[in-house]
C-alpha cells in the first residue's frame, strides 16, 4: 500500500525546478506512505512514491520500481500474486523481490494492458515506458484505490491525491461548479468529476493511455459491474445452496486478503457485516484476531457495547474507543488536511479517530464495506423496492397524500415526534422525513432512488448554485426482475466509490494504515449482483441471506437488531462546537463566490437552522461548511 504521483511536461517554456516539484509533490504524499520514499526522472517523466511496507519488507520491494524499459508505481495489492508469479516463473521470468508489485510489474511486461484483467485486488497504479515515451495509469473495478489526473498546454499530472497536484505551480485551480453543485446534493464527488475543472478521477475499471505526443489521453473501460452478473440470469439455485455459496465465496476473500508480511485486525461495529467477517476470520486465525471500534457517549449512536458482545463471544483481542465532542473538535483542524478534496460524510471523523487507534498498532484490518451495497443493506433500498411501488399501486390518493405530507415542516414533525420515548424514536427524524417524501414522489424508481441517495432536495441546489447535475445518466432496466442488482450497481457507481471508500482511504492512510475489504472481492460482487432479489430483501429484513449466514456463526441475539450506521450526533454538535463558524461563515461572500454558491440562500439557510433545532437541513449546512473549511486550506494556502 503507497501513495504515487508524477508529472509530464513537454512544453518548452518550463522554468521551474523539476525535481524540486517532484520532491514537493512525494512530501505531500508522505503520510500514505511512511516506511520509504523515492523519486525518478528520465526524459519526460517524473515520477514519485511513498511506501507503507505490507509485502516484502526489504529494500528489494522499494518503488518506483524499473525492469526493462518499464517503470511502475504500484498502490494497492495484489491478492493472487503468487499464481501469477508461478505462471510468469514456468514462462522464464525471474524476480529480485518477495511482493506483488515486481509481479505486476513482469505481468505487464508479459501480457502488456491485457495483464490487468488478471488482476485480483486493489490497486492503482502509474506505468511508464522508456522507450515509447507512453504512460499507462490504471485502476482497480471498483475504485478502491484513487487516481486522479490532470491535462492541460503539455502538462500532464498523475496521483494518488489532489495534495500532489497543488505543489506544482503550473497546477490551473479552477474551482469546478458542477462538482460544486453534485458535492451540495450528495455530500461526495464520484468519477470522474473533481473539485478542479480540468482534472478528473480514473474511473473504476479503468485504464488510461497518455503519450508525450498526444493532444489529450485515451481512456477506456477494462472491466465494469454490470458484466459480472447483473446481465446474466439470476442464479437458479436454492437458499441452502446460496448459502452454501456466499460461505464459501467469503471464506475463500477473506483468507486471500489475509497475505501479509506483518499483522493484520479487523474493525468490528457490532453490526451484520462486520461481525460476519470477524467471525470468519477468527475461525482461519489461530489466535485471537485483534479487533477494533469506536463508541460515542450518546446512546443512540453508540454501537460499541454490541461490539463488544460479539467480541466476547467469538473470542477476538478487542480494543475500544469514544468518539466526544471534544474529539470532532480537535480533529476538525486536520479533517481538510486527510481530506483534500471536500468530502461530506461525518462518519469520516470517527473513521479517522478509528484508523489513528489501529494504525498505532497495525499496518494492515479488515473492513466490511461493501455488504451493504451488494446485499440490500441501506433503508433506501427497501423504499425504492417496496414503499415506492406500493405508493404508486394507491394512484391519485397515494400521490395525494405525499403532497399532502410535503407541506408539513420536517423540523416540526421531528419535534412532534418527541412523545416517542427516545429509546424507539429514530435518530434523524427530520432528515428521513424529508428525504422520504422526496423520494417517494419522484417520477420513476431511478429518481426515487436518487432522491433517497441525496442530501440536498433538488430546490435547494438550484437556489444556492442555479443548476442541478445529474448523478447518474440511466441505467437500462433490470434483466430478470432484479431491481435491487440495478440499485446495486447505482451505488457502486456513485456512493461506494465517491463515498464509503474515500472515506475510508483517506483516514486510513493519513495514518500509516491499509485497509482491505473483502465483500468487494471481484468473486463475491459478481455473486452478489446475479442473487435474485428476495435473497437480499425477505420478509422486510434487509441483508437476508447474510443474516442467515451469520446465524451459523454468532447467535441470533447477539445481532439481530436494527442497523445504526456509522455516524455522528452531527446535528447537536454544529449548534455547539461549530456555532461560531457557521455565525462567521454566512459574511465570507468572497469564498461563496469563488464557489459559485449564492450568498442570500446560504444565509437564510443557516440562520434557519441555527433558529431550529432539530432541523433536516444538517447535512447540508454541514457540507456548507466543509467547503469553506477546505476552501480555507487548499486554496489560500495551495502550496503549504
Amino acid at each position: 500500500m503507497c501513495r504515487l504521483a508524477g508529472f509530464t511536461d513537454t512544453r518548452v517554456s518550463q522554468k521551474y525546478n523539476k525535481r524540486a516539484i517532484l520532491t514537493a509533490m512525494r512530501n505531500a504524499l508522505l503520510d500514505g506512505g511512511p516506511d520509504a520514499s523515492q523519486v525518478w526522472m528520465a526524459g519526460p517523466m517524473a515520477m514519485a512514491h511513498t511506501r507503507l511496507a505490507i509485502q516484502d519488507l526489504s529494500d528489494r520491494a522499494s518503488q518506483p520500481m524499473e525492469r526493462g524499459h518499464h517503470v511502475l508505481a504500484w498502490n494497492g495489492e495484489l491478492y493472487n500474486f503468487r499464481e501469477l508469479r508461478a505462471e510468469l516463473t514456468a514462462e522464464g521470468f525471474t524476480f529480485e523481490s518477495d511482493g506483488d508489485t515486481e509481479v505486476a510489474l513482469q505481468a505487464f511486461r508479459r501480457w502488456g494492458e491485457d495483464a490487468v484483467v488478471r488482476f485480483r485486488g486493489m490497486f492503482a497504479f502509474a506505468l511508464w515506458d522508456t522507450q515509447t515515451h507512453t504512460l499507462l495509469l490504471g485502476r482497480d473495478p471498483l475504485g478502491i484505490k484513487p487516481m486522479y489526473w490532470y491535462c492541460r498546454d503539455g502538462l500532464f499530472l498523475f496521483g494518488s491525491q489532489l495534495r500532489a497536484f497543488l505543489q506544482h505551480p503550473d497546477f490551473d485551480r479552477q474551482i469546478d461548479s458542477d462538482a460544486v453543485a453534485h458535492f451540495l446534493r450528495q455530500g461526495y464527488i464520484h468519477s470522474p468529476l473533481s473539485i478542479f475543472r480540468h482534472t478528473r478521477k480514473l474511473q473504476p475499471g479503468s485504464l488510461l493511455r497518455w503519450r508525450t505526443s498526444d493532444v489529450r489521453p485515451e481512456e477506456w473501460r477494462y472491466m465494469q459491474p454490470e458484466a459480472w452478473g447483473y446481465e446474466q440470469p439470476t442464479f437458479q439455485v436454492s437458499e441452502q445452496e446460496a448459502l452454501e455459496e456466499l460461505d464459501s465465496r467469503l471464506r475463500e476473500g477473506i483468507e486471500s486478503q489475509l497475505v501479509s508480511d506483518v499483522p493484520v485486525g479487523a474493525f468490528l461495529s457490532g453490526g451484520i457485516d462486520s461481525s460476519l467477517l470477524v467471525s470468519i476470520f477468527q475461525k482461519l486465525s489461530g489466535k485471537p484476531v485483534p479487533t477494533y471500534t469506536i463508541g460515542f457517549e450518546q446512546a443512540a449512536w453508540n454501537e460499541a457495547p454490541h461490539a463488544r458482545a460479539i467480541a466476547s463471544y467469538l473470542g477476538t483481542d478487542h480494543h475500544e474507543l469514544t468518539c466526544t465532542e471534544a474529539d470532532f473538535s480537535a480533529l476538525l483542524s486536520v479533517y481538510s488536511d486527510v481530506y483534500d478534496e471536500p468530502f461530506g460524510d461525518s462518519s469520516g471523523i470517527p473513521s479517522l479517530l478509528l484508523s489513528r487507534m489501529v494504525g498505532r498498532e497495525l499496518k494492515v484490518a479488515l473492513g466490511a464495506d461493501g455488504a451493504d451495497e451488494l446485499f440490500g443493506g441501506y433503508a433506501k433500498y427497501r423504499a425504492v423496492h417496496n414503499t415506492y411501488p406500493a405508493v404508486r399501486r394507491l394512484g391519485m390518493p397515494g400521490l395525494a397524500a405525499l403532497a399532502l405530507l410535503g407541506r408539513f415542516d420536517p423540523d416540526v414533525v421531528a419535534r412532534w415526534a418527541r412523545v416517542i420515548p427516545a429509546s424507539r424514536r429514530p435518530t434523524n427524524l427530520a432528515v428521513k422525513f424529508e428525504k422520504a417524501v422526496r423520494a417517494l414522489g419522484a417520477a420513476n424508481w431511478q429518481n426515487s432512488f436518487h432522491e433517497a441517495s441525496s442530501v440536498a432536495g433538488r430546490a435547494q441546489v438550484m437556489a444556492l448554485c442555479g443548476q442541478l447535475p445529474e448523478r447518474l445518466a440511466p441505467l437500462p432496466p433490470p434483466a430478470f426482475d432484479r431491481r435491487l442488482a440495478a440499485l446495486s450497481l447505482i451505488d457502486l457507481h456513485t456512493y461506494l466509490e465517491g463515498d464509503i471508500l474515500v472515506k475510508m482511504d483517506r483516514a486510513s492512510m493519513s495514518q500509516g494504515l491499509e485497509v482491505r475489504v473483502p465483500f468487494l472481492d471481484t468473486n463475491l460482487v459478481s455473486f452478489a449482483l446475479a442473487l435474485p432479489d428476495h435473497f437480499k430483501i425477505h420478509g422486510g429484513r434487509p441483508k437476508y441471506l447474510l443474516r442467515r449466514l451469520l446465524d451459523r456463526y454468532v447467535p441470533p441475539a447477539l445481532t439481530h437488531r436494527p442497523k445504526q450506521g456509522f455516524a455522528l450526533p452531527l446535528a447537536d454538535w454544529l449548534h455547539t462546537t461549530l456555532r461560531p463558524a457557521l455565525e462567521d461563515m454566512v459574511h465570507r461572500t468572497e469564498v461563496q463566490e469563488a464557489l459559485g454558491i449564492d450568498a442570500a440562500p446560504m444565509r437564510k439557510l443557516i440562520d434557519h437552522f441555527l433558529t431550529n433545532r432539530p432541523s433536516a437541513d444538517a447535512a447540508l449546512v454541514w457540507h456548507l461548511y466543509i467547503l469553506h473549511a477546505w476552501h480555507d486550506r487548499w486554496m489560500d494556502n495551495a502550496h503549504a
